[in-house]
């Protein structure tokens, strides 16, 4: 971090950004921002178990 190379941050505290959104949330932007369709996101063990599931078809 830059604060750290610089003598007079020495002694006081500095908070670094916290990003409260979520990953669907900030896929859902920068879909939206690239003006193309949201993803398609599921959770890790939704997406295992879909594929341990022999295909009916």
């Amino acid at each position: 971090m830059a604060v750290a190379r610089d003598d007079r941050s020495w002694g006081r505290a500095w908070h670094a950004l916290v990003i409260t959104a979520t990953v669907r949330e900030i896929a859902n932007r920068l879909a939206e921002s690239a003006d193309v369709a949201a993803p398609e996101l599921v959770v890790a063990a939704d997406a295992a178990a879909r594929r341990s599931v022999p295909d009916a078809g």
